[in-house]
């Protein structure tokens, strides 16, 4: 994959101008415009994405003006937030929900309690349960899941190839497994209140690393653990990615570089950081290329100042 290189004015390397998605940009939910023949699924008019990158995803294939609510962490396209809120995925009410009136209700897999979604269906609300695999080949069914869902299965089809044709390519030009050369990233999920952790392997940014060209510098175990100063100095990474609210939540760059361990490490030496958009980071939605992107800058950029 030939990735444009580019080197950030600051530490935080965020390199997206060159790539805009024909549904980026500040906009009202009702104000994108609908794909054309809209008049085939006339009836879905209200829908209740509670599943983040399902909203998006609707927005992303032109239906952005259907949805009637959103679940917490909704945040792309801005204007999301103006729409009523149905709370966390995982903490769901039915009569919130049935309130609304859906013609459609999107999950992802980890939608909860058991017992709300078990009451939906009874009522036999409709409900899909778009896929949670965090890759490029997860982004395209979820993309599949939600056109198919929302009758848009021409859009559909055509950003879910991309995302395909994407992984094609990364798949090819991927540095071999045992290469020792690749930049380390050690992403570090911060919740606040002094509570820090750290993504081992089959996580989103496992993945989004990987697709990046770089290693993830905890890649020992699977899921996430807690951060302590001594495994982040073992771990020795060049660069730390973060998601925007993580690096609020840390205190700003200061506080990043103020954590236990951080100045014996190549990258609180060099004070190398990416920090994105929590959606754009985890999400793996029609915008993960923006992410591979932009943490590839950062990767480029952090080799450039190690140098």
């Amino acid at each position: 994959m030939k990735w444009p290189a580019c080197a950030a004015p600051g530490a935080v390397a965020i390199c997206l101008s060159f790539l805009v998605p024909p549904w980026s940009g500040a906009v009202h939910a009702s104000s994108i415009a609908e794909e054309p023949g809209a008049e085939r699924w006339q009836g879905i008019s209200r829908i209740v994405a509670v599943n983040p990158t399902a909203a998006e995803i609707v927005c992303a294939l032109g239906a952005c003006s259907r949805l009637v609510a959103v679940g917490k962490g909704s945040s792309y396209p801005p204007g999301l937030d103006l729409l009523p809120s149905v709370g966390f995925e995982r903490d769901l009410t039915a009569e919130g929900i049935l309130a609304l009136d859906p013609d459609l209700v999107l999950l992802g897999a980890d939608a909860g309690p058991p017992e709300v979604i078990a009451r939906l269906r009874a009522l036999e609300v409709p409900i899909v349960v778009v896929p949670g695999e965090k890759s490029l080949l997860g982004a395209a069914s979820r993309v599949r899941a939600v056109a198919a869902a929302i009758r848009c299965e021409t859009a559909g089809e055509s950003l879910a190839v991309r995302l395909e044709r994407l992984q094609l390519r990364s798949d090819r030009e991927a540095p071999p497994a045992e290469a020792t050369d690749a930049r380390s990233v050690l992403f570090l999920y911060a919740r606040g209140g002094g509570s820090y952790f750290v993504a081992g392997q089959n996580t989103a940014p496992d993945e989004l690393i990987r697709l990046a060209g770089g290693r993830n510098a905890c890649a020992g175990f699977d899921a996430y653990r807690p951060l302590s100063a001594e495994s982040l100095v073992g771990a020795q990474p060049d660069l730390i990615l973060l998601t925007r609210g993580g690096l609020e939540a840390v205190g700003g760059e200061d506080g990043l570089w103020s954590l236990p361990g951080m100045s014996q490490i190549p990258a609180g030496r060099e004070r190398a950081f990416v920090a994105l958009d929590d959606l754009l980071l985890l999400g793996f939605g029609p915008r993960v290329e923006e992410a591979i992107l932009a943490l590839r800058c950062g990767l480029t950029d952090s080799a450039r100042r190690g140098r």
